[in-house]
C-alpha cells in the first residue's frame, strides 16, 4: 500500500505509517525489508490492538491483535507489560491484508444495503479487469473464482495514508479490550478506464 503524506506527527507515532512511506518512495513494487517489518508498529510499543478501517461496514468486527506470549522480553518495549514483545510493522500489515482478503459470502452480501452491494460489485469487477487488462489472465481467473472480498467494500480506497490512534467515538464503540487504532486510506490516482462490460453481478460464495 502506498502513502501520500506524512502522518507520523501524532502523540503516538506509528512506525507502520513511517515505514510504508519510506518503502513506497523507494519502490512501490518491492517488499519491506526484514529490518522494517520487525520494528514495533507503534511508539510506545503495544501488545493489544483493535484496528478499525472506517470505510468498512461497522458490523464487521475490528482486527484484533493480542500478544499472549513472547519468547524473549524485548529491550525496546515501553508497553505496560514489558515481558511481551510489541506487535511489529510486519504483523500489523499482514493482519490488515488477511482481514481484507476474507471472502464476503452470499448470505452477507444479501444483508448489505443495495447501494453498498453496487459499490462492492463495481470494485470487484474493476479489480478483475485491471489485472486482465495487464495481461495477467491466470490471476484474473483466480479473482473470478475466489469471488468478492472485504477489500471490495473499500470502494477503491486502497492507498495507505496512515495508522493512527482512533477517534474517541470509534474507541468507545470497540468491543475489544485492546488499544484502538485505525487505518486511514485514500483512493489512488485514477487509472485509464478499462473497457469491459459485465451483465452479471459479483461472484460470491454461497454460504
Amino acid at each position: 500500500m502506498g502513502k501520500n503524506k506524512d502522518a507520523g506527527n501524532t502523540a503516538s507515532n506509528a512506525n507502520v505509517s513511517a515505514r510504508a512511506h519510506t518503502h513506497d518512495r523507494r519502490n512501490g513494487n518491492s517488499k519491506l525489508g526484514p529490518s522494517d517489518r520487525s520494528l514495533p508498529a507503534t511508539n510506545p510499543g503495544l501488545t493489544s490492538l483493535d484496528i478499525h478501517i472506517p470505510q468498512l461496514p461497522p458490523f464487521w468486527k475490528p482486527i484484533q491483535l493480542r500478544r499472549t506470549s513472547s519468547p524473549t522480553p524485548p529491550s525496546h518495549s515501553t508497553s505496560a507489560n514489558s515481558s511481551l514483545k510489541p506487535f511489529s510493522v510486519g504483523e500489523v500489515l499482514d493482519a490488515i491484508h488477511r482481514y481484507l482478503q476474507q471472502p464476503i459470502t452470499g448470505k452477507e452480501y444479501k444483508t448489505l444495503p443495495e447501494a453498498l452491494q453496487k459499490v462492492i460489485a463495481r470494485a470487484y469487477w474493476q479489480r478483475h479487469d485491471a489485472v486482465l487488462s495487464a495481461g495477467r489472465t491466470e490471476e484474473a481467473e483466480r479473482i473470478k473464482k475466489s469471488g468478492i472480498r472485504r477489500v471490495d467494500a473499500l470502494a477503491g480506497y486502497t492507498q495507505f495514508v496512515a495508522f493512527v490512534p482512533a477517534p474517541a467515538a470509534a474507541a468507545n464503540g470497540s468491543a475489544g479490550a485492546g488499544e484502538v487504532w485505525q487505518v486511514i486510506l485514500s483512493a489512488p490516482a485514477p487509472a485509464s478506464p478499462v473497457a469491459h462490460a459485465h451483465a452479471d453481478g459479483p461472484v460470491h460464495r454461497s454460504s
